[in-house]
Protein backbone atom coordinates (compact mmCIF):
# COMPACT_ATOMS: atom_id res chain seq x y z
CA UNK A 1 0.00 0.00 0.00
CA UNK A 2 2.96 2.31 0.54
CA UNK A 3 3.45 2.49 -3.25
CA UNK A 4 -0.21 2.85 -4.22
CA UNK A 5 0.17 6.53 -5.15
CA UNK A 6 3.20 5.72 -7.29
CA UNK A 7 1.39 2.87 -9.07
CA UNK A 8 -1.68 5.01 -9.76
CA UNK A 9 0.35 7.89 -11.12
CA UNK A 10 2.32 5.51 -13.33
CA UNK A 11 -0.80 4.60 -15.32
CA UNK A 12 -2.76 7.83 -14.99
CA UNK A 13 -0.27 10.65 -15.53
CA UNK A 14 -0.08 11.72 -19.20
CA UNK A 15 3.72 12.07 -19.05
CA UNK A 16 4.23 8.50 -17.83
CA UNK A 17 5.38 5.91 -20.37
CA UNK A 18 2.77 3.58 -18.82
CA UNK A 19 -0.08 6.07 -19.21
CA UNK A 20 -3.30 4.20 -19.96
CA UNK A 21 -1.74 0.76 -19.42
CA UNK A 22 -4.14 -0.21 -16.67
CA UNK A 23 -3.51 -3.28 -14.56
CA UNK A 24 -5.37 -6.54 -14.91
CA UNK A 25 -7.24 -7.85 -11.88
CA UNK A 26 -4.51 -10.49 -11.55
CA UNK A 27 -1.79 -7.83 -11.34
CA UNK A 28 -3.73 -6.00 -8.63
CA UNK A 29 -4.17 -9.21 -6.61
CA UNK A 30 -0.52 -10.22 -7.00
CA UNK A 31 0.77 -6.80 -6.01
CA UNK A 32 -1.44 -6.22 -2.97
CA UNK A 33 -1.96 -9.73 -1.62
CA UNK A 34 -0.61 -10.20 1.90
CA UNK A 35 2.39 -12.44 2.34
CA UNK A 36 1.80 -16.05 3.32
CA UNK A 37 3.50 -15.22 6.62
CA UNK A 38 1.05 -12.36 7.32
CA UNK A 39 -1.93 -14.57 6.49
CA UNK A 40 -0.67 -17.38 8.72
CA UNK A 41 0.06 -14.90 11.55
CA UNK A 42 -3.52 -13.63 11.57
CA UNK A 43 -4.91 -17.15 11.25
CA UNK A 44 -2.74 -18.34 14.17
CA UNK A 45 -3.80 -15.36 16.29
CA UNK A 46 -7.45 -16.25 15.75
CA UNK A 47 -6.92 -19.95 16.52
CA UNK A 48 -4.86 -19.12 19.63
CA UNK A 49 -7.70 -16.84 20.74
CA UNK A 50 -10.07 -19.80 20.68
CA UNK A 51 -11.59 -19.60 17.21
CA UNK A 52 -11.74 -23.09 15.67
CA UNK A 53 -10.05 -23.33 12.27
CA UNK A 54 -13.33 -24.71 10.86
CA UNK A 55 -14.93 -21.32 11.58
CA UNK A 56 -12.47 -19.47 9.35
CA UNK A 57 -12.90 -18.84 5.65
CA UNK A 58 -11.58 -16.34 3.20
CA UNK A 59 -10.89 -15.30 -0.32
CA UNK A 60 -8.98 -17.42 -2.81
CA UNK A 61 -6.25 -14.77 -2.84
CA UNK A 62 -6.08 -14.69 0.97
CA UNK A 63 -6.71 -10.94 0.87
CA UNK A 64 -9.25 -11.30 3.67
CA UNK A 65 -10.29 -13.81 6.31
CA UNK A 66 -13.92 -14.47 7.20
CA UNK A 67 -14.53 -15.34 10.85
CA UNK A 68 -17.82 -16.88 11.91
CA UNK A 69 -18.05 -15.63 15.46
CA UNK A 70 -20.41 -14.36 18.10
CA UNK A 71 -20.66 -10.70 19.04
CA UNK A 72 -19.16 -11.55 22.43
CA UNK A 73 -16.11 -13.17 20.80
CA UNK A 74 -15.66 -10.29 18.36
CA UNK A 75 -15.83 -7.76 21.20
CA UNK A 76 -13.19 -9.68 23.15
CA UNK A 77 -10.88 -10.20 20.16
CA UNK A 78 -11.10 -6.65 18.86
CA UNK A 79 -11.51 -4.94 22.25
CA UNK A 80 -14.69 -3.31 21.05
CA UNK A 81 -18.30 -2.97 22.09
CA UNK A 82 -21.06 -3.35 19.51
CA UNK A 83 -24.50 -1.81 19.90
CA UNK A 84 -27.66 -1.93 17.82
CA UNK A 85 -29.30 1.44 17.30
CA UNK A 86 -32.83 1.74 16.01
CA UNK A 87 -33.65 5.05 14.37
CA UNK A 88 -37.04 6.74 14.72
CA UNK A 89 -37.95 5.55 11.20
CA UNK A 90 -37.22 1.94 12.14
CA UNK A 91 -33.87 1.62 10.37
CA UNK A 92 -31.27 -0.33 12.30
CA UNK A 93 -27.59 0.53 12.55
CA UNK A 94 -24.78 -1.38 14.25
CA UNK A 95 -22.29 0.90 15.96
CA UNK A 96 -18.95 0.03 17.44
CA UNK A 97 -17.06 1.55 20.35
CA UNK A 98 -13.31 0.91 20.44
CA UNK A 99 -11.89 0.69 23.92
CA UNK A 100 -8.93 3.02 24.48
CA UNK A 101 -5.69 1.14 25.20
Amino acid sequence: MDKLDEFLNDVSHPDSPNYGKHWSPGQVVKTFAPSQEAFKTVQSWLVNAGIDLKRLGGSRTKAWIQVNTTIEEAERLLQTEYNLYIHDGGDKHVGMFISPS
